[in-house]
């Protein structure tokens, strides 16, 4: 409304907002072959000053200077610094890090048991089409303890029937196999726990 009677509208003012605090390409300037935006914005003590915001100035179209609280109610809320969007969602990340009593996948269970917890018990509600998903470091963990669930019995068969080609007798392959194990584990080859 109140822009209306300066001869603005509602595009007009978010528009001068946006140039003023994030800035607009105005043209480029052309070195060489390089080609650079030269962009238009209010100066940083202007821009940084979230309470004076308001009184920032205007020039309107009947050439009048009115601060920007005349043609539009600011209010400040506080978001995700960055949105992101993956798989055609938005997605805002909440970091954290393992308090080193646990391991990675051990802390990335735990948070994500208290949120589930917290989901069920009311204390947590996401409106509808939100969800909660773990990602990071820790997947690879997880990939490679999938793949050791097939790769090492893989092995330990392929390492029976390499002995057992060798022999060709089952009690002596197992027997050899025994030992080739047990002399992993006492040479301190294979880790314990």
């Amino acid at each position: 409304d109140t822009a209306a009677r300066y001869g603005m509208s509602t595009a007009m003012v978010n528009q001068i907002i946006e140039t003023a605090l994030g800035g607009s390409n105005v043209t480029k300037t052309i070195e060489g072959r390089e080609r650079y935006p030269i962009r238009v914005r209010y100066e940083r003590n202007f821009r940084e000053r979230l309470d004076d915001l308001d009184q920032l100035p205007v020039i309107t179209h009947s050439g009048e200077v009115v601060p920007l609280s005349i043609l539009a109610t600011m209010t400040t809320t506080w978001g995700p610094g960055v949105i992101n969007s993956e798989d055609a969602r938005l997605v805002a990340h909440v970091s954290f890090s393992p308090s080193g009593m646990m391991g990675d996948l051990e802390t990335v269970q735990a948070v994500e048991g208290s949120l589930r917890e917290a989901q069920e018990n009311g204390t947590l509600d996401l409106p509808t089409g939100y969800a909660l998903k773990p990602v990071g470091s820790f997947q690879n963990q997880i990939e490679a303890n999938q793949r050791l669930l097939w790769v090492i019995p893989l092995v330990i068969f392929v390492n029976l029937f390499i002995i057992y080609l060798q022999f060709r007798h089952i009690p002596i392959t197992l027997g050899s196999f025994d030992k080739l194990v047990s002399d992993l584990w006492s040479d301190g080859i294979v880790p314990f726990g």
